[in-house]
């Protein structure tokens, strides 16, 4: 199984905006991903999704196409890869962390990384080709 990473990212001017604003709803918005819970995950990254805050930033993957589970993925993500998983960078990327989001290619299933586990998500993410 492949996973494509979706992660926060800001560009300079919502960095900026976050820092002149730490109150801004465009700031919420970011750090609350930061603490999601079983009942509010949905709503936060439907709101980060709405803000533009996520990328596409990297693929994680097994060699044999199939055997990825979301701890593997949460590891190589980390720096250690089981044998057999491979990551490929698309923009530079940070550790998976709480609040990315993990789309399986093989059935669109959307998963949010957690403060312990991952939160299934009630969405498909479809990816573009630019």
């Amino acid at each position: 199984m492949t996973y494509v990473i979706f992660q926060r990212t800001l560009t300079s001017d919502q960095l900026e905006a976050i820092n002149k604003n730490s109150t801004s709803t465009l700031a919420k918005t970011y750090f609350d991903l930061m603490f999601p819970n079983d009942s509010n995950a949905q709503e936060r990254v439907n709101a980060a999704l709405s803000a533009g805050l996520y990328e596409k930033t990297m693929l994680i993957g097994a060699t044999d196409g199939l055997s990825v589970t979301l701890e593997q993925l949460f590891d190589a993500g980390n720096g250690y890869p089981s044998v057999g998983v491979n990551v490929v960078d698309l923009a530079g990327h940070s550790s998976v962390s709480v609040g990315d989001i993990a789309v399986s290619l093989l059935d669109d299933g959307a998963y949010l990384c957690m403060p312990m586990g991952w939160h299934v998500l009630d969405m498909e993410l479809r990816l573009s080709l630019t």
